[in-house]
């Protein structure tokens, strides 16, 4: 039978085969082997067959067919292994090899069958990756689901991706919409602050053109692409050799871009790529919301200073309609806060106490100018009236839902401990603190200033006064801190 006869028939056999010359050096390979490796029939003739074997974890394998050179070995053996192959591109694939080491009529030859072996040899490698993935995304969801803080998140992903993405560096790109580029946000993986300092307008470099087009970008070889990466003149020095780019898109917006760097030739294959678009979704998921919490925050806190600044201006004009107390509102507002925090309270609750002192007497509004102006002293009937004004603060406020937790102050500081007084007779802790503790102060500040109808008292007479009234007009527990405070240097002079 002669050669070419037998090389037709190894043609047609669906297994890759393969022939060596005693030496290893390839004689011949089907058209099956051909395609598994990636060679053609000229390129692969001569060639040593240990080339086209992976020497990691083979050594057995290895030993073997280097093994069959010697002329010690019996004429004829038979031996299989599973191993992985090496392809022209120089990528890996799991194989199983039949080798059998037949004799010619000059010299023994080997005849090694090559069979692919993806599904019993990768499939719990497969699976493994699958879940690590699955993985990755749930830590991402979960880092979403947990708060806005990006940091955080960016943290989680950046991991992922050096670790389950073989990456060398990685870096997160964020979209300035007011400046209308990208800007550097978080990176792993870089020797040198190579880019920190990124600012890219749209289509401008691989990441502003990602970002442009809303599509992938790979570069096999940046090093054939230098000129995109002037932007850094540190860039070089890293070393990358593969770079991708994937736009952060959520509703057609572009929120940034993620760049991933490989100091190594790298082509991924399609369940890396897909597993890299999957993480930079996530990402852009959650730039999305943060900007949302974000500008809800912002949103939240121009209201509150529309509000507060409303307020302010209304106790202006309480001040500019009568001249006599101007500063109180001020000067109480204060003095209320710092006592507050003396008694332990903080947060939301000084917050209220400053609004409801800055109101305290937004009732007044409703007080005719000839009670509220005037220079001696009321009749009965103008302070009946006058004693409505803390129901008049009730009835302005109480419909704004945003100043309700602030009513404590204009409503009840005119109430008493003993329960004398107006404008519902409340007692004790039926008070709300805020009033009694303002109701200290506002008396304060009353006496301690000068008033059409009398003089402002001498510091030492309001302090026995306040004394005196502990347990009948104020709150015997708020007196004496009160009392302390005004002692201290920052209230010696008042």
């Amino acid at each position: 039978m002669n050669e070419s006869f037998w090389h037709s028939i190894l043609q047609n056999v669906r297994d890759g085969v393969i022939v060596t010359d005693e030496n290893l050096r390839v004689t011949f390979a089907n058209q099956a082997a051909l395609e598994k490796f990636g060679f053609s029939q000229a390129e692969l003739e001569c060639q040593s067959v240990l080339t086209l074997i992976s020497q990691q974890k083979t050594e057995e394998a290895l030993a073997y067919l280097q093994s069959l050179t010697s002329k010690d070995q019996p004429e004829e053996l038979r031996h299989e292994f599973t191993l992985f192959g090496i392809k022209k591109d120089l990528s890996f694939f799991p194989m199983q090899i039949q080798v059998d080491r037949l004799v010619g009529e000059e010299s023994p030859y080997l005849v090694i069958q090559v069979r692919d072996v993806y599904e019993p040899l990768n499939a719990q490698k497969i699976v493994s990756d699958q879940v690590q993935r699955l993985n990755a995304i749930r830590k991402v969801d979960t880092a979403i689901t947990h708060g806005n803080n990006l940091s955080i998140i960016f943290d989680v992903v950046l991991n992922e991706m050096i670790t389950l993405l073989e990456a060398d560096a990685v870096s997160i790109l964020r979209f300035n919409r007011r400046e209308k580029r990208l800007e550097f946000a978080a990176e792993r993986g870089f020797r040198t602050n190579a880019l920190q300092y990124t600012h890219l307008r749209l289509g401008e470099g691989y990441a502003g053109k990602a970002a442009l087009h809303h599509k992938v970008i790979y570069v096999e070889d940046l090093r054939e692409h230098k000129t995109d990466f002037l932007r850094s003149p540190l860039f070089s020095s890293e070393g990358f050799v593969t770079y991708h780019a994937v736009p952060l898109v959520v509703k057609e917006n572009v929120l940034g871009v993620i760049e991933v760097f490989h100091r190594r030739f790298f082509n991924p294959d399609i369940d890396w790529r897909n597993f890299l678009e999957s993480l930079a979704d996530q990402t852009a998921i959650a730039l999305d919301n943060a900007q949302l919490f974000y500008g809800l925050q912002q949103a939240n806190r121009e209201l509150v200073e529309a509000y507060d600044e409303t307020i302010d201006g209304w106790s202006r004009a309480l001040d500019l309609r009568d001249h006599e107390t101007e500063g109180h509102t001020q000067r109480v507002t204060q003095m209320t806060l710092r006592l507050a925090e003396i008694l332990g309270l903080s947060g939301d609750a000084l917050l209220h106490i400053r609004r409801g002192a800055m109101l305290h007497d937004i009732g007044k509004m409703g007080v005719p100018d000839r009670i509220l102006l005037k220079p001696d002293r009321l009749t009965e009937e103008e302070t009946l009236i006058m004693h409505q004004h803390p129901t008049f603060s009730f009835n302005m406020l109480y419909p704004i839902v945003y100043l309700r937790p602030a009513l404590d102050i204009p409503y009840c500081h005119h109430e008493k401990w003993d329960g004398s007084g107006y404008p519902r007779g409340l007692k004790r802790e039926e008070i709300p603190l805020a009033a009694r503790i303002f109701a200290v102060v506002d008396v304060w500040d009353a006496l301690r200033s000068d008033r059409p109808y009398r003089p402002a008292w001498p510091r030492e007479q309001v302090i026995e006064y306040i004394r005196s009234l502990s347990g009948i007009h104020f709150d015997p527990a708020i007196v004496p801190v009160f009392l302390q405070m005004i002692e201290s240097e920052e209230y010696r002079g008042g």
